[in-house]
């Protein structure tokens, strides 16, 4: 069976990476965006600085303001990327020391009290609740179940089949839902940085991060 359902994983990853790369495709097929003003600064510094230090939560001021929820995000995310390792590690059979073991355990184990965490807020805010779309909440509880699956497969093997199983549902929601913005972040990232950069807005200044959150 798990013969089967490897085959059926490499498929919807498959899937995932060719429903991805569409709406690249389709994205960049638009126009490119056109600068008529002079340059102030450069696009490639602004690029570098939306894919590092303008991730950082005091760079933004809706991250500063709601720094649990910003906190609670990354790790969640974290916790993504650690299942997914997991799950590299599962098909080829690599077992990880006691070590490696406690360490993916710990993450995962932090990210789903996140992913608890950030769907209660979703429920029980009310602007937030109204905000909301069936789409999101069954990609919380999808993701969820990954990485709970995930954490019960390191100390049960029992449960490898359903994190199996699951990552083949996760992989062909990817490009189907609002699970698709891993990929669309990083090249919204790209563009922000490139026209800001462009601006001489980015990169900005840690005292000027700092007075604007007046810290200083």
């Amino acid at each position: 069976m798990n013969n089967w359902l490897n085959y059926a994983l490499c498929a919807s990853f498959i899937w995932a990476v060719a429903g991805l790369s569409y709406l690249l495709f389709k994205t960049l097929s638009y126009p490119k965006q056109r600068f008529y003003s002079l340059a102030k600064g450069e696009p490639k510094k602004g690029i570098l600085y939306a894919l590092g230090p303008g991730l950082l939560p005091w760079t933004k001021e809706a991250s500063f303001s709601y720094l649990s929820v910003y906190l609670l995000g990354a790790s969640y995310h974290l916790s993504i990327f650690t299942g997914f390792l997991l799950l590299i590690l599962t098909l080829t059979g690599i077992k990880p020391g006691a070590f490696g073991r406690n360490l993916i355990a710990g993450l995962l184990g932090i990210g789903a009290l996140s992913g608890l965490g950030l769907l209660i807020r979703r429920m029980v805010k009310t602007e937030v609740r109204w905000l909301s779309s069936i789409d999101d909440f069954t990609a919380n509880l999808l993701v969820d179940a990954f990485i709970v699956s995930g954490l019960l497969s390191l100390f049960y093997p029992s449960f490898n089949t359903s994190f199996l199983v699951i990552s083949i549902l996760l992989f062909v929601y990817i490009p189907l839902g609002k699970i698709r913005h891993c990929w669309f972040f990083f090249i919204t990232r790209v563009f922000f940085g490139r026209f800001f950069g462009h601006r001489g807005v980015f990169p900005r200044s840690y005292y000027e991060i700092l007075e604007k959150q007046k810290l200083m």
